[in-house]
């Protein structure tokens, strides 16, 4: 049969059709029967040996964010358990359940009703779960804004459609007057000290009590009005967002999101299938904020639902993250990786036998800092490696997670969650290639997001629909799969670097080659403007060395060319060499690409001409 005959009739199958297939490869690829396979995986896939027959024939539940949540806990037996752990206030899950459901009578005293619209610009806080789940259980769209980022962008994320905005007090300088400018009537002041216990709360309102604003009213005044309504209607409407969150727009224009109560919990059960050791009553340290994809959906509310104890920490900084660990001790922590790196650069850690899972996502980590990260970590006692996840906004975070250590590919990100598929195709012609091939990765799941708000152009350039009416992502990430079903990132398109000649450069194989010398603490590959014409990029490498190694510089780079001329086209490696104290981070502890190419530039015309002088 072709191959295209064949994809044609897969397209065909009914779902419980398609989940005996699953089963079917399932047993091909873990040689309990034998059979030809494709060498294509969205035809084989072949993470399904990872899974148990119940998951893949199991459905996830259909119902609002909300109603999953209680189900989880009546199914999980962990109402009395701890939900919320901020500064010494403790919550239980039941006590969580009770003021979401007073939070809901207080937002339909509003006269809210489904479909509308309310904005959070909120970092993670207990006042953030409650007002995002009440939402949900009435059927409202919750808008979540970082609070940091400028008063044009907030303005804009905000919009003249939020009916109620719920604003963090240390940013309502800058927020209040752009609610009043909006029209906004019900515009909320929530307080950082809202549930701290009473003696750190009164110590905070004295320190801050200039922070009143007449503009807005307060998050008290808000909580009164619960006592008006007697009874809430709930709504769930599976074609309608639950959430808007933004991209962040590192690498391009920020776009908003539309995340579907669907995509979140097919992300939260994911999750669940693929980190079984997670138990209730474990101890999370919820360091990501819910105005991230990746701190609201596999932060926040795949974390409840698998009845964890939730450390919340409003204010975060990288420096921070050695003594946050110290001092609360989690089971499980998820961050960036640079989040990570930082333990390797600590005397302060003896013990780290309280960890069962660190989980790196939301950027790349090359090959050499997972090693030493685990070298690390698993010195120090934790029960397991750092587990890799890999995803994106437009798929409500998660896609893949290396669920078994043993399998474990270093390098890679893991395997697909179990309802998820990937393909990789040719950046050319869009064919699907084979196993080890290095194309975009595609993304079909049932967590990709409705769209982008507003923005049709972009959503066209995200979401494709092939010619067998099945829905795919567009990642933007270069990859390959191996025929075990591991996803390993090569690169990403965006970042391609085109020089002057026309020739295309992925930074990250310089980056990967580049940090294998002894004295690279880190590297990063940019695009600087070329002195000589104004088209294409010259491929900077910037680099941040380790301390014995200062003042080495010029010794350092003569290594560096001639190890890059060894193991890298004479094409594909870097043209220049910056050396930095640090690499720029986002506020969300990402690599600051653009920023980066702006310093590298400065840095290195300012050395040039230095030298000419």
């Amino acid at each position: 049969m072709a191959l295209e005959e064949y994809r044609e009739k897969i397209a065909n199958l009914s779902e419980e059709e398609l989940k005996l297939r699953d089963l079917y490869l399932k047993a091909l690829s873990t040689g309990e029967i034998q059979g030809p396979q494709t060498g294509y995986s969205s035809i084989d896939k072949p993470w399904l040996s990872s899974y148990s027959d119940e998951q893949i024939l199991g459905d996830f539940p259909k119902c609002n964010v909300y109603n999953y949540l209680k189900h989880c806990i009546e199914k999980g037996g962990f109402g009395n358990n701890i939900a919320i752990s901020y500064y010494g206030t403790k919550v239980t899950y039941n006590e969580l359940i009770a003021k979401i459901d007073e939070t809901a009578k207080s937002l339909t005293a509003l006269g809210l009703k489904q479909g509308d619209k309310i904005s959070l610009c909120l970092p993670s806080c207990p006042e953030a779960t409650y007002l995002f789940m009440a939402a949900n259980k009435l059927g409202l769209i919750c808008n979540i804004i970082d609070p940091r980022i400028n008063k044009k962008r907030i303005k804009e994320c905000i919009g003249t459609d939020t009916k109620a905005l719920f604003s963090i007090d240390t940013f309502n300088r800058k927020i209040a007057p752009i609610g009043r400018k909006l029209g906004i009537k019900n515009s909320f002041n929530v307080k950082v000290s809202e549930s701290l216990p009473q003696n750190l709360k009164r110590k905070y309102n004295l320190r801050f009590f200039y922070r009143i604003f007449l503009e807005m009213k307060s998050y008290k005044k808000f909580q009164s009005l619960a006592k008006n309504v007697t009874s809430v209607t709930e709504a769930f409407d599976e074609k309608k967002p639950a959430a808007i969150v933004h991209t962040s727009g590192t690498t391009g224009v920020p776009k908003a999101a539309m995340l579907s109560n669907m995509n979140i919990i097919s992300v939260a059960e994911g999750q669940k299938y693929s980190l079984p050791g997670i138990q209730p009553g474990d101890k999370f340290l919820q360091i990501m904020p819910p105005f991230l994809a990746y701190g609201l959906v596999c932060g926040m509310c795949a974390s409840l639902a698998s009845g964890l104890e939730l450390e919340v920490i409003p204010k975060f900084e990288r420096s921070d993250f050695v003594d946050l660990l110290l001092k609360h001790k989690p089971n499980i922590v998820m961050g960036v990786p640079a989040f990570f790196e930082e333990l390797t650069k600590s005397d302060k850690i003896t013990d780290l036998s309280f960890i069962k899972y660190m989980i790196a996502g939301g950027d790349k980590m090359n090959v050499t800092s997972e090693v030493v990260v685990n070298d690390f970590v698993l010195k120090k006692g934790a029960k397991n490696p750092m587990v890799k996840g890999y995803g994106m906004t437009e798929v409500s975070s998660a896609v893949c997670i290396n669920n078994d250590n043993a399998e474990n590919v270093v390098g890679s990100v893991g395997k697909p969650m179990v309802k998820n598929n990937i393909k990789i195709v040719d950046v050319d012609t869009q064919e699907e290639l084979q196993y080890g091939q290095k194309g975009e990765i595609l993304i079909h799941s049932p967590s990709i997001m409705f769209g982008y708000v507003n923005n049709a152009v972009e959503e066209k350039k995200v979401k494709l629909v092939d010619s067998h009416g099945m829905c795919w992502v567009k990642s933007g990430d270069l990859g390959y799969i191996d025929s075990k079903g591991n996803v390993t990132i090569s690169g990403r398109l965006k970042r391609m670097i085109v020089r002057p000649d026309g020739h295309n450069v992925f930074p990250s194989v310089i980056e990967d080659v580049i940090s294998e010398h002894p004295a690279i603490e880190k590297c990063v590959v940019v695009g600087t403007t070329s002195s000589e014409t104004v088209n294409g990029r010259i491929p900077t490498a910037c680099i941040v060395l380790k301390p014995e190694y200062f003042g080495k510089e010029e010794e350092v780079k003569k290594e560096l060319i001639k190890m890059s001329a060894v193991h890298l086209p004479p094409r594909d490696v870097a043209k220049r060499y910056v050396f930095l104290d640090s690499i720029e981070i986002t506020s969300n502890g990402k690599i600051d690409y653009q920023r980066l190419e702006t310093i590298a530039e400065e840095k290195y015309f300012a050395e040039t001409e230095k030298k000419v002088l």
